[in-house]
C-alpha cells in the first residue's frame, strides 16, 4: 500500500514538473517574441530609411523619429515614410 501511494505521488510530481517546464518554456518563447519583433521592426525601418532617398531633410527627420520613438516611429515610417521617398524613374 505504501509503495503504491509513493508511486502515485511520484507520478503526480512528474506531471506537475512537466506542466511547470511547459509553462516556463512557453513564457520564455512569448517574452522572446515580444522583445525580438520590435527590435527587428526597428532595425528594418532604420535600414530601409538609411538606404532610401528623400526630398530636403526628410531622411534626417525620419531617422530621428525612428531612433527616438523606436516602436511607434518604426510603424509610422513603414506606413507613411516609405511612400514619401523619391522614386527613381528610368527615362
Amino acid at each position: 500500500m505504501i509503495e503504491s501511494v509513493e508511486s502515485i505521488y511520484f507520478f503526480i510530481e512528474i506531471e506537475n514538473m512537466n506542466l511547470i517546464e511547459f509553462t516556463m518554456g512557453t513564457g520564455i518563447l512569448i517574452i522572446l517574441t515580444l522583445i525580438a519583433l520590435p527590435i527587428l521592426l526597428w532595425i528594418a525601418a532604420l535600414v530601409h530609411c538609411l538606404k532610401s532617398d528623400f526630398e530636403n531633410d526628410g531622411k534626417i527627420i525620419w531617422i530621428l523619429v525612428i531612433v527616438f520613438l523606436p516602436i511607434l516611429g518604426s510603424i509610422l515610417y513603414l506606413l507613411i515614410g516609405r511612400n514619401q521617398k523619391i522614386s527613381l524613374t528610368k527615362s
